[in-house]
């Protein structure tokens, strides 16, 4: 069978998911939702990240694809997604929501910057083959407005929330930039493929993205949402778009095989 079909059916599971869910906080089961969904984030998030291994790791290596190379980067992301998944159930009755904020902002974190680098080395490949823009000028100025923006981000949600812990917005903020970051990057990459197969695969990449962006900025609000199944719902439904992208660029990873065999 395709794996075209398996990934409608992710999509489709998301939605069964989303609408059993809203049902259930809706009669009142808003306890009953959270406890099952916290149970099923982090074994999503894991399931999702060893297929996606599983599909592209082999390829990434011996052939050293950019393509490849940044679904694996991001299937290993999805490993650290889920303990950090598994660590907000465990502290969650122990700690208050801002030491909860604290710890899954840096268990988080190594899984957010395997995304960045895969993300970032596909862009340098692009960028390669394009000719887009000077390499080094584009590192410099991704940097210094990643460091920029979070700076006065830091500084800004101290002065509104300055009931908060100031480690705890130092760690969660920059979350939220780099994703916003891999969120533009994303954007850049999609206006390059607009017309063409890849479009498809990375449009799904970009919406579980911006899920878990929206995910982090009611974070920085709500204090990592602590009780609340939004926090977890979200997640689930990120990480399964993410799971049918990798379905359908593992499947254009077929096609574009056998039509470089049989123009050789």
């Amino acid at each position: 069978m395709s794996r075209w079909v398996y990934a409608v059916a992710i999509i489709f599971l998301g939605i069964l998911i989303l609408v059993l869910s809203s049902i259930s906080i809706a009669l009142g089961f808003n306890t009953l939702t959270y406890s099952v969904t916290s149970i099923l984030a982090p074994f999503v998030a894991l399931f999702i990240g060893i297929l996606g291994i599983s599909f592209f790791g082999r390829e990434s290596f011996l052939k050293e694809d950019r393509y490849h190379t940044l679904y694996v980067w991001i299937a290993l992301g999805l490993v650290f997604f889920s303990l950090a998944d598994v660590t907000a159930v465990l502290v969650y009755s122990n700690e208050n929501a801002s030491q909860i904020s604290f710890t899954i902002g840096l268990i988080q974190m190594p899984g957010l910057l395997l995304w960045a680098l895969g993300i970032l080395g596909y862009l340098k490949s692009l960028n390669s083959s394009l000719k887009l823009t000077e390499g080094t000028q584009l590192w410099l100025a991704l940097g210094v407005i990643t460091a920029l923006t979070s700076l006065s981000l830091i500084v800004i949600f101290a002065i509104v929330f300055p009931s908060r812990n100031l480690i705890s917005i130092i760690v969660s903020v920059p979350i939220v930039v780099v994703l916003g970051l891999i969120l533009c990057i994303i954007c850049g990459i999609l206006w390059i493929f607009k017309d063409g197969y890849m479009f498809r695969p990375i449009v799904l990449l970009l919406f579980g993205i911006i899920l878990l962006f929206i995910r982090s900025i009611f974070w920085q609000v709500e204090d990592y949402l602590s009780g609340n199944s939004f926090n977890q719902i979200s997640a689930i439904e990120s990480y399964l778009l993410v799971g049918a992208s990798f379905l359908i660029a593992s499947e254009l990873g077929v096609i574009f095989e056998a039509i470089d065999e049989v123009e050789e």
